[in-house]
């Protein structure tokens, strides 16, 4: 009965037909229930011919620790089955509970792209469910918070329908040896209290969990009806890989609640930066009604050098720390997501419209220019007398923060000769019979 469950759930979680010649990397802790789970996948791997391994990491937490490790190497032995093995002894003072939570699947995930498996197999089961649920306060409207949803990141959860009193008889039925933690009667940690106090002292039980499963069944399907729509979100959202810049439209967020919001946002950095953004409810919150309500355009700190900047039509997240150092120009210098190319040219008609190309005398060019990035009170001289900031050029042409700080100044000595693409300072050079054309070549699309 319990075989034929988690087999069913495991074609529901894959969305596969059949599982033969696959590839399943368990995660066993050595407690009741990742034993379960091994055991139970044991058994299926013989009746539909798929491949199993276990993946174990000893924090060195507790006096069981050594203990559980071994009971892993001993399985692995006895039933032929590889075993990845991580000691940890780097010591854990605060949150202990997210923080290893984030080493071993950090650790899952490298094995499982390494050595090519199909899925990493946790042994999560319904009461796991129920007080992740509760912890989270019966927030029925955030989709960006469904335990145990990444399925779609190659994780699996197979028994999560199975109660914990199911895993209990059978492992007590089948004489299955397991090694408790001692850590899982220590108060002090949330879900502890949260699994020995309070939800047994909830004074309908059986009520709390229908509604405590009633909300994540109507998360799920919203979630699910979200991620149908993606597609279509997918088109108001761009990246430029030279600038390694994040685009979104502002009007997309209209038709959102901040949980979507968030969901895209956290979605966008994972994908095109590989970061993992997570902020407290009412960071999201707050800068949403920044997005939606403000009137004039700003940025918000992410922390970590990363940074949003909202203009109205757009929001560009990019990283703030970007460092390039001055350079001497020459045929072929590369600036970021930009180059030049130098040529002597004769016939200068052709450049006369275009502040892509810069008319640049020989004695000039052979004394050498300068490429470096705009500093904050640089000035230029205009063509009609005067001087202007570079600053008040950028906003007339409405360059965004990010771009700011990626354009290239090119100067002769001291003095700023040419902003490419927005303004050369004054001169005369087109009356100068030798002459380079240096032609600006920018790559940037976002």
């Amino acid at each position: 009965m319990l075989l034929n469950e988690v087999y069913k759930e495991v074609l529901k979680q894959t969305s596969l037909k059949k599982i033969r010649a696959k590839k399943f990397l368990l995660a066993i802790s050595g407690g009741i229930d990742s034993i379960f789970l091994y055991h139970i996948y044991r058994k299926l791997s013989f009746k539909y011919d798929f491949e199993i391994a276990i993946a174990h990491v000893n924090y060195n937490s507790n006096k069981n620790s050594k203990e559980a490790m071994n009971l892993c190497v001993n399985l692995s032995r006895k039933y032929k089955h590889t075993l990845y093995l991580k000691d940890f002894n780097k010591e854990i003072n605060k949150n202990f509970e997210s923080i290893a939570r984030e080493v071993r699947y950090a650790i899952f995930k490298k094995i499982k792209c390494l050595e090519g498996y199909d899925y990493i197999v946790t042994g999560h089961h319904r009461n796991d469910l129920l007080e992740t649920l509760y912890m989270q306060n019966h927030n029925k409207e955030d989709i960006s918070i469904i335990p145990f949803s990444n399925s779609r990141t190659g994780i699996i959860r197979p028994v999560l329908n199975i109660k914990k009193t199911s895993i209990e008889k059978y492992v007590k039925e089948n004489k299955l040896k397991y090694v408790e933690d001692s850590s899982n009667l220590d108060l002090k940690f949330k879900r502890n209290n949260i699994r020995l106090n309070l939800i047994p002292n909830e004074k309908n039980n059986n009520l709390m969990e229908k509604n405590l499963l009633d909300i994540y069944k109507s998360k799920k399907q919203k979630s699910d009806d979200f991620l149908m729509k993606l597609q279509d979100y997918k088109k108001h959202i761009f990246f430029n890989e030279n600038s390694n810049q994040i685009k979104i439209k502002v009007t997309m967020f209209k038709s959102m609640n901040v949980y979507m919001g968030k969901l895209i946002i956290q979605g966008a950095l994972s994908k095109y930066m590989n970061i993992n953004f997570s902020k407290t409810q009412n960071f999201w919150i707050n800068l949403f009604e920044k997005i939606n309500q403000s009137k004039k355009p700003f940025f918000e700190n992410f922390g970590n050098k990363l940074k949003l900047f909202c203009n109205f039509e757009y929001i560009y997240i990019y990283e703030e720390d970007v460092f390039m150092e001055a350079k001497k120009m020459s045929h072929g210098s590369i600036w970021f997501n930009s180059s030049f190319k130098v040529s002597k040219e004769s016939n200068k008609t052709t450049a006369l419209d275009s502040k892509n190309v810069f008319i640049c005398p020989e004695h000039i060019y052979k004394t050498g220019l300068t490429i470096r990035k705009w500093i904050s009170g640089d000035k230029f001289e205009l063509p009609s007398g005067g001087r202007k900031k570079v600053s008040d050029l950028f906003n007339e042409n409405r360059v965004n923060i990010a771009i700011k700080k990626k354009q290239p100044i090119i100067l002769s000595n001291d003095r700023i000769e040419w902003i490419p693409g927005l303004a050369f300072s004054r001169n005369s050079y087109q009356a100068n019979d030798k002459t380079y054309l240096i032609e600006w070549i920018c790559n940037e699309k976002a």
